[in-house]
């Protein structure tokens, strides 16, 4: 009878009502909102556009009242390669139940390990939290959320993974994209697109974005014999107006750190926000 009592009482641990998951970034809440489609499962971003991968989120957290939360099953993080992801830290107060699947690692499948590195020139050898932009970690990231997803979720299993193998063949296709961009070399602006000049496999030289003015920019392309500047951050306009009376190509890439707004409410998160941004900077590499 005591093991029996026992039993009964450990069994709501591991019992599952809710349908609940949890993002804090645009990326991931686009990865498991294509995963879910046409699921039970609901998937909330914490923030929606209220935050950024560059802001202090775990500051912002730590402000918010998260009790509405607490019927969460599972959060989606980038504990691996992003220092200041806190979301499973702060979900995990309010739900000691609360499994942590993380994007960029995965516990059962090594070949599924997201490929990462350091920084550029940092001091801080921090890693470079934007791994998607290499289309092959992108689809790793879909395949381990999806297997986690499916474990929790065993009804839901047989549609999820039938949404990861549009989602493989949709980014299959995008790699194609990618493929047929002529660009054999760039200056890099920005260190948190290494990972882009790695997947088109380009000759790139890092300068420190706030280095660059008007005064100096054809001599620095000049002296590196490139033409192309890529960068995270918008140059000012006459940079630009410089660099494009020189025939000189200037290719804006966005990162995914901040979310893009709902056609239908500002406030809200596009749930396709990272489809758009590879799909624009797919565009702004091949000049259209």
């Amino acid at each position: 009878m005591k093991k029996l009592l026992i039993s009964l009482l450990i069994l709501p641990i591991f019992s599952y009502s809710s349908n609940l998951v949890l993002t804090n970034n645009q990326v991931n809440y686009t990865i498991t909102k294509n995963l879910t489609k046409d699921t039970n499962i609901e998937v909330k971003d914490v923030f929606n556009t209220g935050s950024n991968m560059r802001a202090n989120q775990y500051k912002e957290l730590s402000k918010m009242d998260l009790s509405e939360f607490k019927e969460a099953i599972a959060v989606i993080t980038l504990d691996k390669v992003w220092d200041e992801d806190s979301l499973f830290e702060h979900i995990r107060r309010e739900n000691i139940r609360i499994i942590n699947i993380d994007a960029t690692y995965s516990y059962s499948d090594n070949t599924s390990l997201v490929i990462s590195t350091k920084k550029y020139n940092s001091n801080l050898a921090k890693i470079n939290p934007y791994v998607w932009l290499n289309l092959y970690n992108l689809q790793k990231m879909y395949k381990i959320v999806a297997m986690d997803l499916a474990k929790i979720f065993e009804s839901d299993k047989d549609k999820i993974l039938e949404n990861l193998d549009k989602n493989l063949k949709k980014i299959d296709n995008l790699i194609k994209e990618y493929s047929s961009i002529e660009l054999d070399s760039a200056i890099l602006l920005t260190e948190d697109i290494e990972y882009l000049a790695g997947f088109l496999n380009i000759y790139s030289i890092n300068k420190d974005y706030d280095d660059i003015t008007k005064d100096n920019i054809l001599n620095i392309l000049n002296d590196e014999q490139i033409d192309v500047i890529m960068t995270s951050k918008p140059l000012k306009r006459d940079i630009v107006k410089i660099l494009n009376k020189n025939n000189k190509k200037y290719i804006l890439i966005n990162t995914g750190a901040y979310p893009l707004e709902d056609d239908d409410d500002e406030d809200l998160m596009k749930e396709d926000g990272l489809d758009i941004y590879l799909l624009d900077n797919l565009k702004n590499l091949k000049g259209e």
